[in-house]
C-alpha cells in the first residue's frame, strides 16, 4: 500500500487481493481509531477536516471477502513519508537500552530503545555470538 499527500487530501492506493468483494479502511490519530470507511476498488481518498489537517494520521487497509470472511490489517502507512518507512543505517552510531533485538542470518538489527551510554560490542566466538558490554566509567566488560 503506498500513499500520496495531496493539498487537502490523502490517497492510498493498493494491489488487489484475490477474492476480496471489499476493502477497509482504517483512519487512526495515534493508536485511536478515528474512522473506518468500506471501498470495492483499489484506493481511498481522505479528505482532511478540521480536526485533522495537521496532524499525523495512520491508515491501514484490510482486504474482505464479506463481513465474516475478513483477511489481516495490511501494515500501517502514515500521511508524513518519513514515519511510513524503515530507515537502514550501519554502524550503530549510539547504544540503545529499552529496544528490540532480531537476527535473521549473520544480521542484528535493533528496533526502538532510547539512546544508552553504555558502549556494546559483539564478537562471534565459533559460530555462537557473544556480546560484550563495557561501562564506560570504569572500562570493566561484562558478558550478555
Amino acid at each position: 500500500m503506498t500513499g500520496i499527500k495531496g493539498q487537502d487530501s490523502y490517497t492510498l492506493t493498493w494491489q488487489p487481493v484475490e477474492h476480496a468483494k471489499e476493502y477497509v479502511v482504517c483512519i487512526y490519530d495515534g493508536s485511536r481509531k478515528i474512522g473506518e470507511t468500506i471501498v470495492t476498488g483499489t484506493s481511498y481518498e481522505y479528505l482532511y477536516t478540521n480536526d485533522t489537517v495537521r496532524k499525523t494520521l495512520g491508515f491501514t487497509v484490510t482486504a474482505r471477502e464479506n463481513k465474516t470472511l475478513t483477511g489481516e490489517a495490511s501494515r500501517m502507512v502514515y500521511n508524513t513519508a518519513s514515519q511510513s518507512e524503515w530507515v537502514y543505517q550501519t554502524p550503530m552510531e549510539k547504544s540503545r537500552k529499552n529496544a528490540s533485538v532480531v537476527t535473521t542470518g549473520e544480521k542484528l538489527y535493533v528496533l526502538g530503545g532510547e539512546n544508552k551510554p553504555v558502549q556494546v560490542r559483539m564478537q562471534q566466538h565459533s559460530s555462537i555470538f557473544m556480546y560484550l558490554m563495557r561501562n564506560p566509567k570504569n572500562g570493566q566488560q561484562k558478558q550478555i
